[in-house]
């Protein structure tokens, strides 16, 4: 999963994000992780936005800048994985 994910960000500028790709590319794993224990029915939806909003919450508190609404890394991923099959 973390090569498919490195791959999809590998054209990613990271100079100016007030994070390193390693961060992201971290947090990217633990949604898509999350993701696949829903589809797997092993947490609910209401689970899966819970932990996925708790683990935004600490990446920001880690990362004050992250705003994961306007956030580049994470619009490049998800705009690539949109039209791509899925990581699992």
């Amino acid at each position: 999963m973390e090569h498919k994910i490195k791959e999809r960000l590998e054209d990613l500028d990271a100079e100016g994000l007030p994070y390193s790709k390693d961060d992201m590319i971290q947090l990217i794993i633990f949604i898509e992780k999350c993701k696949i224990r829903f589809w797997q029915g092993d947490i609910s939806a209401k689970e899966l936005l819970h932990e996925v909003n708790t683990e935004i919450d600490r990446f920001k508190m880690q990362h004050p800048k992250f705003d994961f609404l306007n956030d580049s890394a994470l619009n490049a991923y998800y705009s690539k994985t949109s039209d791509s099959k899925s990581l699992s």
